[in-house]
């Protein structure tokens, strides 16, 4: 959207940096997780037919080999490339939904605009300093890196992660804990969220910003309770669960989240 409504030479970047989103989103799954299966869920259709593995890796083929073919001269390579896409995204949909397809359908109608039109970007104004091409690539090179340099759990801690693509590329599952301990009458708890989306059921943000509504509800009430929080998470593939966050008397502190560094109360 930015590029859009602020870039000059829209023909000629805009293009570039939808294969740019695909090319990160393809080095993302350069994981285990992602290359086992393990990272999927849901109903997989026919892919159950097939090996998994081969799925997967043809994933990152598509999306790190086939992008690049979008920017071609050749109208009959970007069509095949185009096609490869439409139909991958087709078949996501029962697997990640209909909102992210759609959007992905909104954005690949630049290439069917321009293969109509026979349109082709003029990729040598690219290299230009003067190009602001330059600079916005990449400074979103370095997004798309900062999370993985610095937070190699962020699929699992969610840090970092706000500012670059947040894509389906690993699995985590969890399990978490609230408990109300009253200076009288022992403690009690509970396990209260089933229904959420499986793609942030285990960001330890969410658990905190529930557990700050939560204390706001006690203090209205002038409940006399301190309240704990636990999570435990692994990625899909592992083994056991690793503590991300155990704090005691959550109310009584402010646990700040700080979206681009460390946060203390998430143990790595």
């Amino acid at each position: 959207s930015a590029l859009f409504l602020f870039v000059r030479r829209k023909v000629t970047i805009i293009p570039v940096f939808i294969v740019l989103i695909y090319l990160a989103a393809g080095s993302l799954k350069f994981n285990y997780e992602w290359l086992s299966g393990a990272a999927l869920y849901g109903q997989l259709g026919f892919l159950r037919f097939f090996p998994l593995e081969l799925a997967t890796a043809y994933v990152v083929v598509l999306e790190v080999a086939f992008s690049l073919l979008l920017l071609s001269s050749n109208n009959k390579l970007r069509i095949f490339a185009l096609t490869q896409f439409a139909l991958f995204h087709l078949y996501s949909v029962h697997i990640v939904g209909l909102y992210y397809p759609l959007i992905m359908f909104s954005v690949l109608s630049v290439f069917v605009m321009m293969i109509r039109h026979n349109v082709f970007p003029m990729y040598k104004e690219l290299l230009s300093w003067r190009s602001p091409f330059v600079y916005l690539a990449v400074i979103f090179a370095f997004v798309q890196g900062y999370p993985k340099i610095f937070f190699p759990r962020s699929a699992v801690t969610g840090e970092g992660r706000l500012i670059s693509l947040n894509m389906f590329d690993a699995q985590a599952t969890c399990h978490h804990a609230f408990n109300y301990e009253a200076s009288v009458g022992g403690s009690t708890t509970f396990q209260n969220i089933r229904e959420i989306g499986v793609r942030i059921k285990c960001d330890p943000y969410l658990y905190r910003e529930i557990a700050i509504n939560m204390c706001s509800e006690l203090k209205l009430r002038k409940l006399d309770r301190k309240l704990n929080l636990f999570l435990e998470s692994r990625m899909y593939s592992e083994p056991t669960y690793q503590i991300i966050i155990d704090e005691r008397d959550v109310c009584s502190k402010i646990l700040v989240y700080n979206p681009l560094a460390r946060n203390s109360w998430i143990k790595e």
